[in-house]
């Protein structure tokens, strides 16, 4: 099995255009459109640009849902409920797109936990997931580097209440507390969230201040990109800012891998 290696669109967020033609011209697989940088306008009309130009890009494309203005797991009834229904509005965007899925947050920016609530989180990630399973759009949760979603046992718990994917992002896993102490390896993490493992989100670590550092060598990671191909895990989204470093990352997975 080869893996599907998807450029991320916060190379040139507001470019759609460059965007694509960078993939096709740069030999990605894919391309993984992160909604927090930008949004898909409302408007049918306007919102036909950009669908147009996703599908002549001739790659498939993945999305990660808006997650800057959006909690599903608030604590108050007003920003959860907002955050739900303006996530189920993107399941019908999205639905344009055939065997898509998106990626969800929940306890993002580094809440605190005091702001939010479990059961409300549970209850509105299944919620969206039931309504894109509806639509032909996978819904996943991704681990964040801090809060619930930073435990593999939670988060394997949240997708399978939900039923829901899952997004494992190496780096976040990397950073969390859960491999800093020593709780578990990277590969190890990845075991408890395999029957659930939709997709990856490749780099080497994020750092305290939120930076994707790019990997020089494949040896903090390679053993989990391994087991993720063996278990038939091959949507892997190269999750860094600039084109340059995505591109160097590609070609190390190409050659070393």
């Amino acid at each position: 099995m080869e893996p599907t290696l998807a450029l991320t669109s916060r190379v040139d967020a507001r470019n759609w255009q460059k965007v694509a033609d960078v993939a096709r011209s740069k030999g990605f697989n894919a391309i993984d459109w992160n909604l927090d940088y930008f949004r898909i306008p409302a408007a049918s009309n306007a919102r036909s640009r950009f669908n147009r130009i996703a599908d002549q890009a001739g790659v498939p494309s993945g999305f990660h849902g808006p997650c800057q203005d959006i909690e599903i797991g608030h604590i108050r009834p007003e920003v959860s409920e907002a955050a739900r229904l303006y996530l189920m509005m993107y399941v019908d965007f999205l639905s344009h797109f055939k065997n898509t899925h998106m990626t969800l947050h929940m306890g993002s920016r580094s809440i605190s936990m005091d702001e939010m609530d479990w059961k409300t989180g549970c209850y509105n990630l299944r919620a969206v997931s039931s309504y894109g399973k509806s639509k032909g759009v996978t819904v996943c949760i991704e681990n964040l580097k801090g809060g619930w979603t930073s435990d593999p046992e939670r988060i394997i718990e949240l997708a399978e209440y939900a039923d829901c994917g899952i997004t494992l992002d190496l780096g976040h896993a990397r950073g969390s507390a859960f491999i800093r102490d020593g709780r578990y390896d990277l590969e190890g993490f990845m075991e408890v969230v395999l029957p659930r493992l939709h997709s990856l989100h490749v780099y080497d670590i994020e750092t305290p201040e939120g930076v994707h550092v790019e990997p020089v060598t494949l040896d903090n990671i390679g053993g989990a990109l391994r087991l993720a191909l063996a278990n038939g895990v091959g949507w892997w989204v190269i999750e860094l800012d600039g084109l340059e470093a995505c591109v160097r990352t590609k070609e190390l997975i190409t050659r070393d891998l």
